[in-house]
C-alpha cells in the first residue's frame, strides 16, 4: 500500500520547489519558499501544533492526519506517565509533593481602625510537585515529541531525500514511532494504575 507522499507523487509530478518544500516541512523549518513573514508564521503554527496540525497542515506535509493522531496519543500518554512517575518518585524519596517552595500574595491592604490591616489578597503558591512537573515533566515530554517527529519525518526518507526510493528506509521511521507510542501508552497505564493504588492506600 503506497504511503501518503507516494500517492501525491504518483498523481502529480512534483516540481523542484515542491520537493524542497517537503524537505523543509519535514525538519519543521520556519521559512518555506516564496512565503512572506505572516505566511511563514501561520504555516509554522498549523504544521507543528499538535491539534491545529491535524486538519490544517500543508498538503505536501510528510505527516498526515493518521500519523498526527498517533503522535497526539503518544504525547498525552507520555505526559501522564511522566507526571505520575514524578509523584511516585517523590513518595519513594520521602519528598512532600505539596510542600510550598514559594508563596506570593497579590491583592490590596486596607486600614481598619488604628493599627489593624485587612488583607484582601489572592495567594499564589509554588509547590515541589508543580516544580517537578513543570520542569522535568515538560523536558521529558518535549524530548519525546521531538524524537517521535524526527524519527517519522526524517528528511532523508522523504521526497527529495537520498533514501526516498528505498521503501524499507522510508517506512522504518514511522514503524519505530508507532512501536514507541504503543510502549509509552502501555507504560502510562501501568504507572497511572500504580499511582492510583498508592493513593487508595493513603500512601500518596
Amino acid at each position: 500500500m503506497p504511503t501518503r507522499m507516494e500517492s501525491i507523487a504518483n498523481l502529480n509530478e512534483l516540481t523542484r520547489e515542491e520537493k524542497k518544500t517537503i524537505q523543509k516541512l519535514a525538519v519543521r523549518a520556519y521559512h518555506l519558499p516564496n512565503y512572506t513573514f505572516w505566511q511563514d508564521w501561520w504555516q509554522y503554527l498549523f504544521n507543528n501544533h499538535p491539534v491545529f496540525g491535524l486538519c490544517c497542515h500543508h498538503v505536501l506535509h510528510p505527516l498526515g492526519f493518521r500519523e498526527r493522531i498517533v503522535f497526539l496519543i503518544g504525547s498525552i500518554a507520555c505526559g501522564l506517565a511522566t507526571t505520575s512517575g514524578i509523584i511516585i518518585w517523590y513518595w519513594y524519596a520521602g519528598i512532600d509533593y505539596n510542600a510550598v517552595i514559594l508563596s506570593v500574595q497579590i491583592g490590596n491592604h486596607a486600614l481598619q481602625g488604628d493599627d489593624e490591616w485587612a488583607i484582601n489578597a489572592e495567594e499564589l503558591e509554588l509547590t515541589t510537585g508543580m516544580l517537578g512537573s513543570w520542569t522535568s515533566g515538560a523536558i521529558i515530554n518535549s524530548l519525546f515529541d521531538i524524537t517521535i517527529w524526527y524519527i517519522s519525518a526524517c528528511p532523508c526518507c522523504q521526497i527529495g531525500g537520498t533514501l526516498y526510493m528505498n521503501t524499507t528506509c522510508s517506512r522504518l521511521g514511522a514503524n519505530i514511532a508507532n512501536v514507541l507510542v504503543v510502549l509509552f501508552t502501555f507504560m502510562c497505564l501501568v504507572v497511572v494504575m500504580y499511582r492510583v493504588h498508592l493513593e487508595n492506600e493513603g500512601e500518596v
